[in-house]
């Protein structure tokens, strides 16, 4: 898909998104956030206007917050 579409189009953003819910059900979490960070480091290049920005920056935070991480998950919350 992505090589379709390209990284920044909504259907391997979706896709993305899903396999990050996928691994947090299997208790992935470290995985989940790699997959997460990487992602919205991919679409911050492109600035904070990109429509996926704030939904990735959640999901960032998300995983701050299953691995116990409350600190940088307030802090990344605190940015947007």
């Amino acid at each position: 898909m992505e090589r379709e579409f390209g990284k920044l189009h909504f259907i391997p953003l979706n896709l993305y998104h899903t396999l990050g819910d996928l691994l947090d059900e299997l208790q992935e979490f470290e995985k989940s956030k790699s997959l997460r960070m990487l992602i919205r480091d991919e679409i911050a290049k492109h600035g904070v206007g990109h429509p996926y920005y704030i939904h990735s920056n959640l999901n960032v935070v998300k995983s701050h917050i299953e691995l116990g991480e409350w600190m940088d998950a307030q802090l990344l919350q605190e940015e947007q």
